[in-house]
């Protein structure tokens, strides 16, 4: 959701505001290009996580900060194929 803005303003014409960190996916969604960004990181509560693509690998970081409240039964299960 961070590039939306951007994006938005772009299509519409319009300029970014220069604090601004959101970068337009135009070119993405044009077909003209592959990513704005060379990692992708997400939030949620005390959880983050980043994913990276080196060299044709993907990477998945994921990361719990302070205190994480958790039973078995809210934990996914492995997905075939992924090593824990």
């Amino acid at each position: 959701t961070l590039d939306l803005a951007a994006t938005f303003i772009d299509y519409a014409g319009g300029e970014m505001v220069g604090s601004m960190t959101s970068k337009s996916l135009r070119r993405v969604l044009d077909g003209r290009g592959d990513s704005v960004r060379p990692f992708v990181s997400s939030g949620l509560g005390n959880w983050r996580m980043a994913v990276q693509k080196i060299n044709g690998t993907r990477f998945k970081f994921i990361c719990g900060k302070g205190s994480i409240k958790y039973s078995p039964s809210t934990v996914p299960a492995p997905v075939k194929g992924w090593t824990q």
